[in-house]
């Protein structure tokens, strides 16, 4: 995996302060979650709807593209893929937010976005799901 390059970040309080950001890309862990990939889009839905209540308006990989694999009859574990239809949603996110789920470090997908994000110069925050404390 590649490093993610260091950069300055706006400094941001708790969810409101994603606010002022006008699209932000949530990441979350997919092919590798160790309780599969269907537990993997319900916690990545839970994560973004709790989100989106806080007033954030984003874009989820997982959220969006898991039931179009399914009922499109597209793998959803086509990384070069889903990759592609990723990459326009990178450029035009403003920020990215990780998703602390499980796995999330061990995750090429979250590591791939976030090195697309650093080398844009675009800021990356981290959320705890349960909590949805920002680090």
């Amino acid at each position: 995996m590649s490093e993610v390059l260091p950069f300055t970040r706006p400094k941001v309080v708790g969810i409101a302060g994603l606010r002022s950001y006008p699209l932000i890309f949530l990441s979350t862990p997919y092919s590798r979650y160790s309780t599969g990939i269907q537990i993997a889009f319900e916690d990545a839905c839970k994560l973004a709807g709790r989100l989106i209540v806080n007033g954030l308006t984003l874009y989820c990989p997982i959220a969006h593209s898991h039931p179009i694999a399914f009922y499109g009859q597209i793998n959803p574990l086509d990384t070069k893929f889903w990759m592609r239809q990723n990459e326009p949603h990178i450029k035009a996110a403003n920020a990215l937010l990780v998703g602390e789920l499980p796995d999330w470090k061990n995750s090429a997908g979250v590591r791939s976005e976030m090195d697309a994000f650093a080398l844009a110069g675009k800021p990356i925050y981290y959320v705890n799901p349960n909590s949805l404390a920002l680090r």
